[in-house]
């Protein structure tokens, strides 16, 4: 649900989508190098490594200025990522599906024809940004009956919305090769369940197009009939 929601999202707000800035501005050509040395990623029969990430490097640069003005992904000159999408408010996509993320832009998205084109980044973005199907587990919540808080605390809910958020995360390329699939550089689970009550569920009742598949795939089940 939440992979359709980011989808709908990013084209909902085509063109104006806010940003959020890198501060360590990672080198395109070294995440997509981390994406090909993923396992199950690369395959000898593609050919050699380095030459399909400057290929994929080359691509994503000559793109750039379109990619920052539809879709606010920051590519500079010197082929530095400076900057993602903000999609949904005080939510940073998982930071270790960057290297992936790069290189299935390159590969994945149909860059020839206008209207594939945005369709199939806004599903490569909807893939970045999609929360997990299962909630990492939270300390401080095993914690709960032992003394620890039952409340939890949104530790971007008192911030005021601005045109630009930064992510002070160093994201190196050897940082983000042990980074866990896991980690959410958005916060503990506790802050995912607070963005799902929060900020999900309401996007989902004012923005949410539910696809016609839903009603015959199990996405969405009827639980009364009134």
């Amino acid at each position: 649900v939440t992979q359709e929601l980011m989808r709908q999202l990013v084209l909902f707000n085509f063109g104006k989508l806010k940003k959020i800035a890198i501060t360590s501005k990672p080198k395109v050509i070294d995440l997509v190098k981390v994406a090909l040395d993923m396992d199950g990623v690369w395959d000898p029969e593609f050919g050699d490594k380095m030459q399909i990430a400057n290929k994929a490097a080359d691509l994503l640069q000559t793109k750039s200025a379109m990619i920052k003005e539809y879709f606010a992904i920051d590519i500079d000159a010197d082929g530095r990522l400076c900057a993602l999408p903000h999609v949904l408010q005080d939510y940073i996509p998982p930071l270790s599906r960057l290297p992936l993320f790069l290189l299935r832009l390159a590969t994945d998205v149909e860059w020839e024809y206008e209207q594939m084109c945005f369709d199939t980044l806004s599903r490569e973005l909807a893939d970045l940004y999609a929360f997990p199907d299962t909630l990492p587990a939270d300390d401080a919540e095993k914690q709960q009956g032992e003394g620890g808080s039952q409340f939890a605390v949104c530790p971007l809910a008192t911030q005021q919305p601005t045109q630009k958020t930064e992510v002070s995360t160093q994201m190196t390329a050897d940082a983000l090769r042990t980074q866990s699939e896991a980690v959410l550089s958005g916060g503990p689970s506790r802050h995912l369940k607070w963005l799902i009550q929060h900020v999900v569920l309401p996007a989902s009742r004012t923005v949410l197009v539910p696809p016609k598949t839903w009603a015959t795939d199990g996405t969405v089940i009827q639980v009364a009939c009134l």
